[in-house]
């Protein structure tokens, strides 16, 4: 963004900015973008599949629908529901797909909800270190799921994610620290070994991790 806004151009065309951004920062983004328009009289033009992002931040929205435009009406004349039923061609009444558009907030609460799981662990992460050319990705993580349980890890993208998934995928090999499943330590960084211990992970990248993009569709089943 700095890059593109040193070199002063008359318009700005930002795609999907705010997919690494907190909402502090996207609100901190989209608070400066529209301080440059009306200071300095530029345009910017934003893709973004995230509708509530869409109505804070614009003034005229266009939704295009298999590479024709369906919808153009300034933005105070317009809902939520309205562009999702453009996006898609009818009404969204799921509450999957209007969240997944955006249309709707899918958190109605911020208190925590107390897990109702009394099931075995199934996975236990101990003081687990690993480290990529010299920098801590993984520092002293310990983690604990059990049976019948959902376990969420939040975090801006660059803290460690990634890794957490690449461990489990037997990608890396650690510093310090254990992996145990069902009770059994599993070998960090073995290859299959994480997979063959019942282990299995969908890649936040499924072109860089997921499949060899070179063979066939066969050949990667």
């Amino acid at each position: 963004l700095i890059k593109c806004l040193r070199r002063d151009p008359r318009v700005v065309v930002l795609d999907e900015p705010t997919s690494v951004l907190t909402p502090a920062e996207s609100e901190a983004l989209f608070t400066t973008l529209r301080d440059i328009v009306a200071r300095e009289a530029k345009a910017v033009a934003l893709v973004s599949h995230k509708l509530a992002e869409v109505m804070h931040a614009t003034d005229v929205v266009t939704i295009m629908r298999q590479g024709h435009v369906v919808e153009h009406r300034p933005i105070g004349d317009t809902t939520t529901a309205d562009l999702a039923r453009a996006m898609v061609g009818r009404d969204v009444s799921l509450r999957g797909e209007a969240a997944a558009l955006g249309a709707i907030d899918v958190i109605e609460s911020t208190e925590p909800v107390a897990s109702s799981s009394t099931g075995p662990v199934v996975l236990r992460i101990r003081d687990v270190t690993v480290r990529r050319d010299g920098v801590p990705r993984l520092d002293a993580l310990d983690l604990t799921l059990h049976a019948g349980e959902i376990l969420g890890v939040a975090g801006v993208e660059g803290n460690g994610q990634r890794e957490l998934g690449d461990l489990l995928s037997s990608l890396l090999t650690v510093e310090t620290g254990s992996v145990e499943v069902d009770g059994t330590v599993v070998r960090p960084g073995r290859a299959g070994a994480m997979a063959a211990a019942g282990i299995a992970v969908i890649p936040e990248d499924r072109h860089d991790s997921g499949c060899v993009l070179s063979m066939s569709v066969a050949q990667n089943l």
